[in-house]
């Protein structure tokens, strides 16, 4: 209930922390309990992390991880799945990728032109190198 009163106010306002002083107190009361707590803190992170990167719950990152029997999405690719990838344009989550598919994925800005263009690249001196050798 607010204090209506203007002397009972400054009074009440006067004995409390100021709000730079409560906050420091409880960044250093999370900081402490992180300290006490690594395993449940960064189980508490990576749960808050999907949820706000990704949109997805820790069942259903389990269920895409199950799904692709923990295997990058990637047919022509048996490394581990790793990452999540997604549409930068929508966010919207595709699957789960190794390392090194998310990376070659986000250097080409998820284009299909850039793709091809690569595709017919490697095929271009793929050939040539067969030919020398």
């Amino acid at each position: 209930m607010p204090i209506k009163d203007p002397e009972k106010r400054k009074a009440f306002d006067r004995n409390r922390p100021n709000k730079d002083a409560r906050n420091k107190s409880r960044r250093e009361k999370a900081a402490q309990w992180k300290k006490a707590h690594p395993e449940q803190a960064r189980k508490h992170r990576q749960t808050y992390m999907l949820k706000w990167r990704y949109g997805l719950t820790p069942e259903q990152y389990k269920t895409m991880y199950e799904q692709q029997g923990g295997k990058c999405a990637n047919v022509a690719c048996s490394r581990p799945a790793e990452y999540i990838d997604h549409n930068h344009a929508t966010n919207v989550v595709r699957a789960l990728l190794c390392k090194q598919c998310n990376f070659a994925l986000g250097l080409m800005n998820d284009s299909t032109d850039i793709a091809h263009g690569l595709i017919e690249y490697l095929e271009r001196f793929s050939h040539a190198d067969a030919d020398q050798g």
